[in-house]
């Protein structure tokens, strides 16, 4: 029998350290089901930029530009997946190629 569902991978041991540093560094004022979602969406965001660079397990933070944080909102948008993050009304997802 075969399954149409993807296997997502875990995040690399770089981008889950990267995670706790921004967590540690911008998300501390948060209460923790915040604090929840923004992990999980950097997460997310680390994996597709290891896709991207076909460096899956390899995550850079220096990866991370205006343009790529930009074409991956345009993505997420175009499949109606996260429209308040796209618009940028979202502070964090300006931040993410500023810090």
């Amino acid at each position: 029998m075969a399954s149409s569902s993807k296997i997502v991978p875990f995040p690399s041991a770089s981008a889950n350290s990267w995670i706790e540093q921004y967590q540690q560094a911008c998300l501390t004022p948060l209460d923790a089901g915040t604090i929840r979602v923004y992990r999980h969406i950097l997460s997310q965001f680390t994996q597709w930029i290891e896709q991207q660079r076909g460096k899956e397990g390899q995550f850079a933070p220096e990866q991370i530009t205006t343009s790529l944080v930009e074409r991956y909102l345009t993505g997420l948008a175009a499949r109606d997946i996260a429209p308040a993050i796209g618009n940028g009304s979202n502070p964090s997802s300006r931040n993410f190629a500023n810090g």
